[in-house]
């Protein structure tokens, strides 16, 4: 079996760690064990111990392939809990590798997953389980691990399947007691000529003879240990390897008796004198190791500790030579995941204090919230892989949580979490997410006591919870929340502050309940809101900071009164907010400001005054270079030039002005728009040259930006500025490569594509294409929220014709429904087959050639027909 169609690539979920770089060498007795261990279909788990770096995972993984190799299994599933410290990461993984990328977690999952073990025999590896163990770094509460374990219980009994466990320590775990059916099984250290062999397979300078025999000394004193043997070959680096051996004899006392053979004190000698050969600054920064959940992003660890990463790839080295640290794919990225081997952060983790752990967590959330919302904005354009990159770094992510509750950061904490769970809820991580949830609720607990006045932090931290419930959006919530926060800031006893702060914040509370009033379809109680906030403001000394604010306010309430459509009290709050801001600079303020008073010369249809507000507007962000806001008010100007009478060319050269703002901005998407708007006007306009160098803009724009889905439409519109100049071929190439665009972009292709291509191939004479694109026009209609629409408006003549066809009498209604739609020149075709059908035609040739809305009528009407009259009667009330 090619074991190259069963594995996961490296870096993807399940996929196994990469084999040592020297292979197996040794352990031929082990790997027979735990080959036989595995063999047999009805076994319980198998749970295998050793001290850190005994070599407990190259094994299995060794002996897991060659299994595959043989046939007792076809997949394997492998997991490092100690890489996401999540329990349902074993889940996840399983998931994605037995049902694919596309798969989300539900509470049905683990039946599913024991469903799909037990019908193809699967090796489910779960590595690093100490890390949630008690005592492990990251820990389980004990509820959580009894989930673990009974999940395991579950895993382990889907034969042909087997469930092995991986844990660092010679001792079974206590609490492992609770698998069933349990094999154990101990790994120790190499025998001493195994272990010559496989240190001789590193390489190195000197003669097999002289390596052999300072080897032969260095196991001696150490043991057979794998990783602390590479550990000393990567510190002999530009050295002797007798050097080495001579450092540590005079550096550590009886090492000759063979005392570091025991308790794996191999290990930290092997590291204590690693450490001694990575050079400043990283050297000071090894401790910081321990801080991250079993690697970091190339980019984002080493800004966590305050390094480069130019910095950390070239210091790094000696580590990445003895196999502590390694590089793995972190796709769609370029920049790659660094593996942390778990020995080397229980090294680390000694020489990591609590006060440069507080350091670290207090470094740690700010860049990660950056990439955890990068991933989040970009999740249209990442499609699966971002769910995945939030996987690959979930341990770190929830890491930056825990940190800000640990710093009691709760308000900031509440944005962080509110990323966070959106990302969770696409990697359908239930578990995880009640866990960050209740963290933060417990901690937002003791910020906003129900029977206290509450302090300025606690009322920070309601104005985040509800501004994250703004933007989720579930504004009925929202509301709650700021009404009774209101509430409570009115009463003496409310809070446990006063004066300037108090009011400040009571303004902020009543401007975002102003704005959820608002958007929730309550304008009018959104204007007293607004009207009391600026009535609090009076109370402060008017400094600069005071009337900028009251000037935002005032553009609130303009919004506000423009909805109730009160455009006097509008236009005298845009004025006041002008007014609040004489004598001060706020240039960004004063041009919204101005916009937003053209809108309200609009609605007083003063296009005169509209122009003039918005000319002051282009001024000030002419002064600011604020290019996209002159983008925008020169799309304005156009919209005003579209008004009656219509001036086409004024208004194609305010959005040529728009459009040049836009590129200047880098703002592709709008400059792209624009250029289709021009393109439209354009045609209007009769000016066809200028249509077509537009729609040209902006396809090149978009094919530049991959933006496959606006592409499709830039170029169907180019075809059907082809098709409208007598060009059909041209028409027909550009919408051929739109029907590309749509596989490009994994997306339906939308049913005007094929309605256009049909139109084409009529124009060419090409009746047989013309009709098969037709019908493809038909069924992506049908398919579409347009269809709906079209059996809602046709549903009663469609009943009524069922009807007459079962034996009823026509009623006068249908019958003269029918001669107004003959008499239609629109409608004309399709009453036509409306009528062969009353007559007993039930050919599909009724609506082969008709346009898809008609086609879907007919067909509709047909499919009733055929139908025993009770299910015809539930299709029409569906």
């Amino acid at each position: 079996m090619d074991s190259n169609h069963v594995l996961p690539a490296l870096g993807q979920p399940g996929a196994l760690p990469p084999a040592p770089s020297t292979g197996l060498i040794g352990r031929r007795a082990e790997a027979v064990e735990l080959a036989s261990l595995l063999s047999p279909a009805d076994e319980g788990p198998l749970w295998v111990t050793g001290y850190h770096g005994i070599g407990k995972t190259a094994l299995l993984t060794h002996v897991a392939r060659s299994l595959l190799q043989s046939g007792r299994f076809e997949r394997i599933v492998y997991t490092s809990i100690g890489r996401t410290g999540v329990a349902d990461s074993v889940l996840y993984d399983l998931g994605q590798v037995l049902f694919g990328s596309g798969y989300r977690l539900t509470e049905d999952s683990p039946a599913q997953i024991e469903q799909a073990l037990q019908a193809v025999p699967t090796l489910v590896v779960w590595d690093d389980a100490d890390a949630i163990l008690y005592g492990g770094s990251l820990a389980l509460e004990q509820s959580a691990l009894v989930t673990w374990y009974q999940l395991a219980n579950r895993i382990a009994a889907c034969s042909p399947s087997a469930l092995c466990v991986i844990s660092n320590g010679a001792a079974l775990p206590p609490s492992a007691r609770r698998l069933a059916r349990l094999r154990p099984y101990a790994l120790g250290p190499l025998q001493d000529q195994e272990a010559i062999e496989l240190a001789l397979a590193f390489g190195g300078s000197a003669s097999e003879a002289q390596s052999r025999e300072t080897w032969s000394q260095l196991i001696q004193w150490l043991g057979g240990h794998p990783l602390a043997l590479r550990s000393l070959w990567a510190a002999a680096e530009g050295t002797l390897l007798q050097d080495v051996a001579s450092q540590l004899a005079a550096r550590i006392p009886g090492l000759s008796s063979g005392e570091a053979r025991f308790r794996n004190r191999a290990m930290d000698i092997s590291l204590d004198h690693l450490a001694t050969r990575v050079a400043p600054p990283l050297a000071e920064h090894l401790g910081d190791l321990a801080f991250f959940v079993g690697g970091f992003v190339e980019n984002l660890g080493p800004e966590t500790m305050g390094l480069s990463p130019e910095q950390w790839t070239a210091l790094s080295e000696p580590l990445s030579r003895a196999g502590l640290t390694w590089n793995e794919p972190f796709d769609p990225l370029t920049i790659p995941w660094v593996r942390l081997h778990p020995a080397l952060q229980q090294w680390s983790a000694r020489k990591l204090t609590g006060s440069r752990r507080s350091e670290l967590a207090a470094a740690q959330h700010g860049p990660y919230l950056g990439f955890i919302t990068w991933v989040l904005n970009s999740a249209p354009r990442l499609r699966d892989s971002g769910p995945r990159l939030i996987y690959r770094e979930l341990g770190n992510i929830a890491l930056g949580l825990n940190s800000l509750l640990a710093l009691n950061l709760v308000a900031e904490a509440v944005d962080y979490a509110w990323v966070y769970s959106s990302l969770l809820k696409e990697l359908g991580l239930a578990a995880e997410t009640k866990r960050a949830n209740d963290a933060l609720n417990l901690a937002a607990e003791a910020l906003l006591p129900q029977d206290q006045p509450w302090s300025r932090a606690g009322v920070a931290l309601a104005l985040k919870q509800a501004e994250a419930l703004m933007a989720a959006p579930d504004l009925q919530k929202a509301g709650a929340v700021l009404s009774q926060l209101a509430v409570r800031m009115e009463k003496s006893d409310g809070l446990s502050y006063h004066g300037r702060e108090a009011t400040e914040d009571h303004v902020r509370v009543l401007v975002a309940l102003a704005r959820v009033l608002r958007d929730t379809g309550h304008p009018d109680v959104a204007a007293r809101a607004l009207s009391d906030a600026l009535n609090l403001l009076n109370r402060i000394e008017a400094d600069d900071s005071v009337r900028t604010e009251r000037a935002r306010l005032y553009g609130e309430l303009l919004e506000v009164y423009l909805r109730l459509g009160q455009l006097e009290h509008a236009s005298d709050a845009g004025e006041r907010a002008l007014e609040s801001l004489e004598g001060l600079e706020a240039t960004r303020l004063r041009s919204e400001l101005h916009v937003r008073r053209a809108y309200v010369a609009l609605r007083q249809n003063s296009d005169d005054r509209a122009r003039e507000q918005l000319q002051h507007a282009a001024d000030l962000m002419t002064s600011e270079e604020d290019l996209p806001g002159l983008a925008s008010v020169e799309s304005q100007f156009a919209a005003l030039a579209m008004r009656p009478p219509a001036d086409l060319p004024d208004a194609i050269r305010h959005l040529e002005s728009a459009a040049s703002y836009a590129h200047q901005s880098h703002q592709w998407p709008t400059e792209a728009q624009l250029h289709t708007q021009i393109a439209q006007i354009a045609a209007q306009n009769g000016s066809d040259e200028t249509c077509e160098d537009h729609l040209r803009e902006a396809v090149s724009i978009y094919e530049d930006n991959r933006a496959f889905g606006s592409l499709l439409r830039a170029r169907a519109s180019l075809s059907e500025h082809y098709l409208r100049s007598g060009r059909a071929g041209e028409a027909q190439q550009a919408a051929e490569r739109a029907l590309a665009d749509a596989g490009d972009s994994q997306s339906a292709v939308p049913w005007e594509l094929y309605l256009l291509l049909s139109r084409i191939a009529e124009t060419q004479g090409d009746r047989e294409a013309s009709t098969r694109w037709l019908a493809a026009a038909r069924e992506g209609f049908s398919a579409s929220s347009a269809a709906e629409a079209v059996l809602s408006r046709w549903e009663p003549l469609i009943t009524a014709l069922v009807q007459s066809v079962r034996g009823e009498a026509l009623d006068s209604d249908t019958a003269s429904t029918l001669e107004s739609l003959e008499n239609n020149e629109q409608t004309k075709s399709l009453a036509r087959r409306l009528w062969r059908i009353l007559s007993g035609e039930r050919s599909t040739e009724l609506y082969a050639d008709l346009q898809p809305g008609d086609g879907l009528v007919v067909r509709t009407l047909l499919d009733r027909i055929g139908l025993p009259p009770a299910a015809a009667e539930s299709m029409a009330d569906q």
